[in-house]
């Protein structure tokens, strides 16, 4: 996988500068920390590294965030969105999460809470879109950078505009 480009992207699509405060929240071994380390260390950022015994748990990770003015953090869908609806971070300005279909939610006011959707194979970040409120079916995003989406049906074939593409 190409990490200059992903690290690129991750810059873009997550507004991260030599500001920026990112908490990693995912293990070593997961894609995300492709974003947090290139992203943020390419753009002269600060990486805080979330101690396990805190990862878990919700009130001290909140505190964690704030004791460290922490702007950004990508999370497991299912993890991202629950926290989201339990605390209020005000040094918190994007909250990112991906892994699986997200669920309607309302994100906390000025947070930008990003739903992106990528893979192992090409290191993360395929596509991306900003939640704008309570939605009820928030979509993957549009492509980053030089990515293409299509939508195929079951035979791998494009499908018409407006159509359904394969589904589970």
């Amino acid at each position: 996988c190409n990490i200059s480009c992903q690290a690129e992207e991750t810059k873009s699509v997550l507004s991260l500068d030599s500001t920026c405060r990112v908490a990693s929240y995912a293990s070593f071994s997961f894609v995300p920390t492709v974003h947090d380390i290139f992203g943020t260390l390419s753009t002269g950022g600060t990486l805080y590294i979330i101690p396990e015994d805190v990862r878990f748990d919700f009130v001290r990770l909140a505190q964690f965030i704030d004791d460290n003015a922490i702007t950004h953090i990508i999370m497991s869908t299912m993890t991202g969105r629950e926290f989201v609806t339990m605390h209020q971070c005000p040094s918190l300005r994007y909250l990112s999460v991906g892994g699986e279909k997200l669920n309607p939610v309302t994100p906390m006011s000025g947070l930008t809470f990003v739903n992106i959707y990528g893979s192992s194979e090409a290191c993360g970040m395929i596509s991306c879109y900003a939640v704008k409120g309570s939605e009820e079916n928030i979509p993957i995003g549009k492509a980053c950078g030089t990515y293409r989406l299509y939508i195929v049906g079951e035979d791998g074939q494009p499908v018409a505009d407006g159509e359904a593409g394969e589904h589970d």
